[in-house]
This record gives structure tokens, sequence and C-alpha cells, in this order.
């Protein structure tokens, strides 16, 4: 049985959901450890109006599991899949400075979208 996880932009749900906690990844908008402004996943892939994520798959790496990749279909407002993101968070070893990756790939898996931050 598979489960099926939906994200939508912070601005359209009331309460965040389990998966909206999940996309986010302490990537809320809110002053991160640093002080740092971080806008959510859904601000970073700059989301056309009704499209959304679906969680696929997630798996961890690294020496000691630091680095988490996961991976996500763009869906647009009647389900059909128009994309994938694999979205990287590494966390560095030592210091545990945390960095994220996303890429954002059409249907032909050309690059669309690539940011760092």
């Amino acid at each position: 049985m598979s489960t099926m996880f939906v994200v939508t932009p912070r601005a359209a749900q009331s309460t965040p959901t389990l998966s909206q906690l999940h996309s986010d990844l302490a990537c809320d908008g809110r002053p991160n450890i640093y002080g740092e402004f971080v806008m959510s996943l859904t601000e970073q892939l700059e989301l056309k109006d009704g499209e959304k994520l679906r969680l696929d798959s997630s798996r961890e790496t690294g020496p000691l599991a630091n680095i988490d990749i996961i991976n996500y279909s763009v869906l647009d407002t009647h389900g059909n899949v128009v994309g994938q993101v694999e979205y990287t968070e590494d966390m560095a070893i030592k210091g545990f400075k945390v960095t994220h990756k996303a890429v954002r790939t059409d249907l032909e898996g050309k690059i669309v979208l690539q940011k760092f931050w």
C-alpha cells in the first residue's frame, strides 16, 4: 500500500500538514539557527498556481547518514505529472551546517531549475 503526500503552498492552508512539515525540513520562512531567513521548498521551486508536490521516495546516504535525498513529482492542477524534483539536505559532520539543493526537471529529464541554499 503506497501513501501519497501532497504539498501545497503555506498561504493555501491554515495549519501545516505532515507532508508540508516534511517538505519544508526546517525551511519554513522562520530564521534558522544562524538568524538567516530561509524560504520553504515550495517557494524555492517557484511552483505555478495549482502545482503541487507528491512525495515519491526518500533515502539517506553519507558516512553517517547525514545526507537526505527526497524525490518528488510535480503535479499540475489536474493531477498530471509535469516534472520531477530531487531535494538534497546535507548536514556537515563538522559544524552541523545544513546545505540544501533542489533540482527540478521536466518530463524529458532536462533541468528546469537548480537552486542551492
